[in-house]
């Protein structure tokens, strides 16, 4: 959550963190006068002992803010899709800006806590020391800016060790690779079939931006993804679960199917059909995801709208399927992806035989994440 909200997050508590730390300054200016100047009447001291109090109290609180405020400051700084979004100068400036405020407030407490060991201390009461949440919030700090200087210095990439024992330190390790390239079309001219493809495409069917459709204020790809589908439920869909099974090692995949309705009401009740002059639609729904999630949910909803028959392949072990051996999820797996588009592209063919016509009809793959 903090990584998904961390653009509107970290203004807000900078925002904050700037106002304690200018409040905290004349408050300090005021003790410092009210020190010196003997002749105040009484009813402004005690103003200026109570705003004095009111400031010099930090509470939990502020310290929560500040470690919030540089922890997202840090996604801003090191997580690729805004590095790519912004660039890494905007990051860099919130959390050089947050880690001084931190640092300020975690001195300001530190000497806050001396001051009243000491006048404790003066009335004979020498057991006092220093809070223990300020050590804590010390550490705090210490470990989010320790821990963003190496996240940094990682995303720069390395190079690999060829000698090292561990697969993944031997290969190259590439950071977060600032785009150069401009956003566009890319395609083989020299390729005929090609060529007319992308000679037929709208630059809307390519481009997510403002201008394009995309809502201003969702600023990152996560945030374009999956706030909509928070803020935005789709009512649940009709599936026929089958399965298929993988012979590379006996694994049962599910696809649940979601059959179109015909345009006829029986009684209340509507006719699931399937229209073979329509695409059919494999949906690979993503790491955690199934055909519950929201987003696999509303692309069906749209396609059965259209009269298409809309496949989602449960990846292994989600939604609580079964599994025999320990092949479990894999991203790279392409292998279940391949039997289950066979599996359709026999049934369609089948189907179409049945018929005693050709198989025209398209088989569509449609991803998301991995």
């Amino acid at each position: 959550w903090l990584r998904l909200f961390a653009f509107y997050i970290c203004p807000l508590c900078l925002l904050w963190m700037i106002y304690r730390d200018s409040k905290r300054m004349l408050c300090g200016n005021q003790k410092k006068a009210s020190t010196t100047d003997t002749k105040a009447n009484k009813s402004n001291a005690k103003a200026t002992k109570s705003a004095a109090h009111d400031v010099d109290n930090c509470n939990n609180k502020d310290m929560f803010i500040s470690i919030v405020g540089l922890a997202s400051s840090a996604v801003l700084f090191t997580d690729s899709l805004y590095v790519y979004e912004f660039g890494r100068l905007f990051g860099f400036s919130l959390w050089c800006v947050a880690t001084v405020l931190a640092i300020r407030l975690a001195l300001s407490l530190r000497t806050n806590a001396s001051d009243n060991v000491m006048t404790r201390t003066k009335n004979k009461n020498s057991s006092i020391r220093m809070p223990n949440k300020n050590v804590m919030f010390q550490s705090a700090i210490f470990v989010c800016i320790s821990t963003t200087v190496v996240v940094y210095l990682q995303s720069k990439g390395h190079v690999g060790n060829p000698h090292s024992n561990a697969i993944l330190h031997q290969m190259p390790h590439p950071g977060i690779d600032l785009p150069t390239i401009e956003p566009g079309l890319y395609y083989s001219k020299s390729n005929p079939l090609v060529s007319s493809i992308a000679s037929n495409l709208k630059e809307s069917a390519y481009t997510y931006d403002v201008q394009h459709g995309a809502t201003p204020y969702l600023v990152s790809g996560d945030q374009r993804t999956g706030i909509p589908f928070i803020v935005n439920s789709v009512e649940d869909q009709q599936y026929m679960r089958v399965y298929v099974t993988n012979p590379s090692d006996s694994e049962h995949l599910a696809l649940d199917i979601a059959f179109p309705f015909d345009g006829f009401n029986y009684g209340g009740k509507r006719k699931l059909i399937h229209d073979s002059a329509n695409p059919v639609y494999l949906v690979l729904h993503g790491l955690n995801g199934g055909s519950h999630e929201e987003y696999v949910k509303d692309l069906v909803q749209r396609r059965r709208a259209e009269g298409s028959t809309v496949v989602v392949m449960i990846a292994r072990g989600m939604m609580d399927t079964t599994m025999s051996g320990w092949n479990v999820f894999h991203g790279a797996r392409t292998g279940d992806a391949d039997i289950a588009a066979r599996a359709l592209k026999k049934g369609l063919t089948s189907l179409a035989e049945s018929q005693s016509r050709p198989r025209r009809q398209v088989l569509v793959g449609v991803g998301y994440s991995m």
